[in-house]
């Protein structure tokens, strides 16, 4: 699947405990809108974002919620977030077993891009996880990482 770089906003993974670990504004973004963006900005969406994904599963009645089969004592399954959709934007999030989210914040025209953020998994467990120097739920600063992110969305 390729979305071009045009439609994309912005990039977040936020770690298991809500924290800001990476995050990409792109260029499509207005310059008045992309000047406002600081870094303080950033985290803030990230932990809102966090707290509303994690919010689902309470404010879900249990008559609505699918149960897990794949459990002996058939729980119910967690709600996620899984898209937004505004007048302005898409919001996407994809969820990892570990917690781990990758969200990104698309242009209304662009397609479902949870197989992008599913692409962009295997890249985080390819070159972040597996970096010895890299500590867990830190930012990351992996330059493989970033370029390889980066011609996901370029290509």
């Amino acid at each position: 699947m390729q979305i071009k770089e045009k439609q994309v906003y912005y990039l977040f993974i936020v770690s298991t405990n809500g924290g800001l670990i990476y995050d990409k504004k792109f260029s499509s973004i207005p310059l008045d809108k992309r000047e406002r963006m600081n870094s303080d900005a950033m985290m803030s969406i990230a932990s809102s974002l966090h707290t509303i994904h994690d919010l689902c599963s309470l404010i879900t009645p249990p008559s609505l919620q699918k149960l897990d089969k794949s459990s002996e004592t058939m729980i119910p399954k967690k709600v996620k977030l899984e898209t937004v959709i505004s007048d302005t934007f898409r919001l996407s999030c994809f969820e990892t077993l570990t917690g781990l989210k990758f969200i990104i914040i698309t242009s209304l025209q662009s397609p479902d891009c949870r197989p992008l953020l599913k692409q962009m998994y295997e890249l985080y467990a390819d070159y972040v996880s597996k970096d010895p120097y890299h500590p867990a739920d830190q930012p990351i600063k992996n330059a493989t990482f970033e370029r390889l992110v980066t011609a996901l969305f370029t290509d």
